[in-house]
């Protein structure tokens, strides 16, 4: 049948048809042009913050160029004067004192280049786990108090909190690292001369939303207080518009240094931080973090890594005796810092123990494996190559009996179940104290 001999509502059915499927057509342009567009779109803002990161990444690196280059040229200097030859002896000290202090200098601004790097790429996140506040404090003051004495401040903490009351869930390295932060800012650029620095928190009610419902019921205010000659002129001209200034151009993610990084931190970790001029000669840093506590997180602990009961000088005294009595121990120290390695070895020398070394896990995994008559294992953490939980994860896949010391610089509570996990026994804080050392080798060993 051709088309005259269709039918007047024939030909109207297939307009319909037809029209339909124009019209089904003409949605699908519109709205591939729309995926089209918010592609076009995308792109553009993808674009447009790579540029920004871009942008600021270069301003990272831009910045720390000065950062290296005075230290560096400092100590290509004295290197140079001590080539020469003809110096006094206390010349060359003097010449290899200043080579380590830039040396320093120059760690210390790598670290923090690779800091603000990793924040402004989106690199660093949050993990919150169970974290010792107590324990956190009391470490940092330990980390911290031979560096601050060689700069004539005194250093001590207070802890207000009952220990099962100062467990809360935070990311605890972040925490610690804007306690670091804060005190390299004073006492490694020389911000403060013989005086003292206490760190501390109180508990705090929290605040409010804009109906007055509570956002954080309560908080941590955490406080690092400054006393003594702390050149007031140039730190509050320093450092005041970093955290009470609301203008755009003072903002500090804009200026790459400590206290734009500890304000970073701070505020991912969902608090804020102020400085309160206190005085003439007291300052004080205070920041908030969410006091994120409950109950169970003490009961969750596995035993072997509760902080220990501090040990009277007595008590002290008779562990290192008994453990004298020892057999004496073949002993793997796995430590990735040479000067921490060499502290280890002659301890464990002067307790008659056999000391074999390895400078990273991978290492540590390929002795032991060839000496399969090792007694302990105290392994680093923290290493090149290959860390501590991979090591010990692998030595576990041939050997499930050797007992497996962590040595750590912090305290457990923020990462004992992957210790767990991986089959580590206990642990030791560095740098090792040789009455701790002694308990441990008479738990495994004194039977």
């Amino acid at each position: 049948m051709n088309d005259t001999d269709k039918t007047k509502a024939e030909l109207i059915m297939e307009l319909q048809a037809l029209r339909q499927q124009y019209n089904s057509l003409q949605a699908k342009y519109e709205q591939k042009q729309n995926e089209y567009e918010t592609a076009i779109a995308d792109l553009d803002t993808v674009g447009k913050m790579a540029d920004a990161k871009s942008y600021e990444v270069s301003q990272i690196f831009a910045n720390f160029c000065h950062e290296f280059r005075t230290p560096l040229n400092g100590v290509f200097g004295f290197a140079d004067l001590l080539k020469q030859g003809g110096e006094t002896n206390e010349a060359r000290k003097e010449y290899l004192e200043l080579i380590i202090i830039c040396g320093e200098s120059v760690m210390n601004a790598g670290n923090m280049m690779l800091n603000h790097y990793k924040l402004a790429m989106g690199l660093v996140t949050i993990d919150p786990t169970e974290t010792v506040i107590n324990e956190l404090i009391k470490n940092i003051c330990s980390n911290t108090v031979q560096k601050a004495k060689s700069k004539g401040v005194d250093i001590k903490y207070t802890n207000p909190l009952s220990f099962i009351k100062s467990i809360i869930k935070t990311d605890s390295s972040l925490l610690s690292d804007i306690f670091y932060i804060l005190i390299h800012y004073i006492i490694v650029h020389e911000r403060l001369n013989n005086g003292s620095i206490e760190l501390g928190y109180s508990l705090k009610k929290g605040s409010t939303n804009v109906v007055g419902e509570p956002v954080n019921p309560y908080v941590l205010e955490f406080f690092m207080k400054i006393n003594g000659d702390w050149k007031s002129n140039y730190v509050q001209a320093d450092i005041s518009d970093y955290f009470n200034s609301t203008t755009d151009k003072n903002k500090s993610w804009n200026r790459y240094d400590e206290l734009s990084l500890a304000k970073a931190y701070v505020e991912m970790l969902g608090g804020k931080i102020w400085l309160q001029i206190e005085g003439e000669n007291r300052l004080s840093f205070y920041f908030t973090v969410p006091y994120n506590h409950d109950e169970n997180l003490y009961h969750n602990l596995h035993d072997i890594f509760k902080p220990k009961e501090r040990m009277s000088r007595q008590q002290e005294e008779a562990i290192i005796k008994a453990a004298q009595s020892l057999k004496r121990l073949k002993i793997l120290l796995v430590e990735g810092f040479v000067v921490g390695a060499n502290l280890g070895e002659r301890l464990l020398k002067t307790q008659n123990h056999e000391v074999i070394r390895a400078k990273n896990g991978a290492e540590g995994v390929k002795v032991f494996r060839n000496s399969p008559d090792i007694d302990l294992i105290l392994m680093d953490i923290q290493m090149p190559i290959m860390d501590g939980y991979e090591a010990t994860q692998q030595i576990r896949k041939f050997d499930k009996e050797v007992i497996i010391i962590a040595l750590t610089t912090e305290h457990w509570v923020n990462s004992w179940k992957q210790a767990i996990e991986v089959g580590i026994n206990g642990y030791l804080r560095k740098p090792i104290n040789v009455a701790e050392l002694s308990a441990l080798l008479i738990k495994y060993f004194g039977k």
